[in-house]
């Protein structure tokens, strides 16, 4: 360790307002916070650069390296293993078409190729190698076409089984692209261990804080803007299994809102996520299974205003793109395994108000070092900018 690096601590004992963001809520956050890292006052830069920590290279790389690697790190061996007959939850409503452990199914819907030629009029083979090139815009080809990825697993269900059956030869690339990220939510985050909102036939499906107002599932063939936990610009939330036709599954709507509390999400943040460009929110807190470390395509989300995802397996540091992120207002980490160092660049997040990060390392130094390091930032830019006249 060098001179200029000391060990910080965040201690905050607070008990926040409910905060309303672009008329999402975004839930409560209280609690004391801690977050111990090593800051280096002099750089301003993060250890393990990009990535960070041991695990950075996991998904922050930009090369679109895919995040299955070996099965134990994706945290998706759950996932590739039948569950019929064990899961408790779920007794005979398991669907038992194909091989995936998910609960979607993994059939084809078009075996002779002739519904895909009605709709789209092209031919079964094409329409697979377009979508295939059009993934490989956010997917590494290695992770499309390795059978115990969930990007192939989440290819083959937009393929094969989604009967929403988009052309790509019709849509824009950009409706290809969310459909697909939305499915390898599923697949990647250990879809069929959900508590609810599993793929349709594997469980219950409500809306959030409620044990009886239906909800439409996970690789429902209806637009995803209608799902349980997503939300689009310009599409009711919280639509009802009966409401499943009010978007047309061909029409192009950005999610804007993730929220899939309290679920059992589980395996590795894979990058594709953040291609949701749009998002504004992004809230999986309480999962407790999601784990590796941020990757560095955070940054795609010039639009993000808050991210919660506490209480999950986090690791490694915080991605330099995360102080590129302007508009954001709350970050909870809280409850996680981050380490590393907090840049100086932290001041360039003006509007943020809420910043938790509880039980992230040991406890050593006290709160007031990390918001005087903040505000000596924001004092030093305000200094030069009036030195310029």
């Amino acid at each position: 360790m060098t001179p200029k690096d000391h060990q910080v601590e965040l201690l905050l004992d607070n008990e926040l307002e409910d905060l309303f963001l672009y008329g999402t809520f975004f839930r409560q956050l209280q609690g004391s916070m801690s977050f111990s890292m090593s800051m280096d006052t002099g750089s301003g830069e993060f250890g393990g650069g990009g990535g960070g920590g041991d695990n950075g290279g996991d998904n922050g790389n930009g090369d679109k390296e895919p995040t299955d690697g070996d099965d134990g790190d994706n945290g998706n061996e759950a996932d590739k293993e039948t569950t019929d007959g064990e899961d408790g939850d779920t007794g005979d409503d398991e669907p038992t078409n194909g091989d995936n452990s998910n609960g979607a199914p993994t059939g084809s819907n078009n075996d002779d190729g002739s519904a895909v030629f009605e709709k789209c009029g092209i031919s079964e083979q094409d329409r697979s190698s377009m979508l295939l090139d059009m993934l490989s815009l956010t997917s590494s080809m290695l992770a499309l076409t390795d059978t115990s990825a969930p990007q192939y697993q989440a290819r083959m269900w937009l393929e094969k089984d989604d009967g929403a059956q988009l052309c790509p030869n019709q849509v824009e690339e950009a409706r290809i692209i969310q459909r697909y990220i939305v499915g390898l939510i599923y697949y990647a985050f250990g879809g069929n261990n959900w508590t609810n909102c599993r793929a349709q036939g594997a469980g219950s499906c409500f809306q959030e804080d409620s044990t009886s107002i239906p909800a439409i599932p996970f690789l429902d063939a209806s637009h995803e803007c209608l799902w349980f936990g997503l939300t689009c610009t310009d599409v009711p939330r919280e639509a009802l299994p009966s409401q499943r036709d009010i978007v047309s599954v061909d029409t192009f709507s950005p999610i804007t809102s993730v929220d899939i509390s309290d679920n059992a999400l589980s395996g590795d943040l894979f990058a594709e996520l953040f291609y949701l460009t749009k998002l504004q929110e992004l809230t999986l807190d309480g999962n407790k299974g999601i784990s590796g470390s941020i990757p560095e395509e955070i940054g795609l989300l010039t639009d993000l205003i808050a991210v919660d995802i506490d209480d999950n397996k986090l690791s490694g540091s915080l991605p330099a793109s995360l102080y590129q992120l302007t508009n954001l207002e709350a970050i909870d980490l809280n409850s996680n395994a981050l380490t590393g160092t907090i840049s100086n660049d932290i001041g360039n997040l003006q509007k943020l108000v809420v910043v938790q990060f509880d039980d992230n390392g040991k406890r050593s130094q006290p709160a007031w070092t990390v918001y005087l390091h903040i505000m000596i930032s924001s004092f030093i830019e305000i200094f030069s900018l009036f030195a310029s006249y």
